[in-house]
């Protein structure tokens, strides 16, 4: 569940300005990887969230049968239903979809 392009230059600028951890400096937290990759991929996750939310996009996974949906400031652009057995591989897949369209709209 990592970030590429644009949306990945964006997070981390996002990242060091607006989520400090820890008590830390943001900017400390973020460089040094290792506190980071010690997260939880659900952890993880909610900051790619928040991020998102802070874009105008929306990112909703289902309980149940782990549908996920993306909306682009409250209008759906991507729907998948029944694609993934876990709600691990549905945040997987939904940032992954997410970071797709976000590098395709802001080229």
């Amino acid at each position: 569940m990592e970030l590429t392009g644009k949306c990945k230059e964006d997070f981390e600028k996002w990242f060091k300005e607006f989520h400090p951890f820890f008590e830390l400096d943001s900017s400390e937290w973020y460089e040094d990887e290792k506190y980071w990759d010690d997260l939880d991929d659900s952890m993880q996750y909610g900051v790619y969230v928040d991020f998102f939310d802070s874009v105008g996009s929306e990112v909703y996974i289902t309980n149940g049968l782990f549908d996920i949906e993306i909306r682009q400031n409250r209008t759906l652009i991507d729907r998948s239903w029944g694609e993934v057995a876990t709600r691990h591989e549905a945040r997987t897949k939904a940032i992954e979809k997410v970071n797709e369209i976000y590098n395709s709209n802001n080229k």
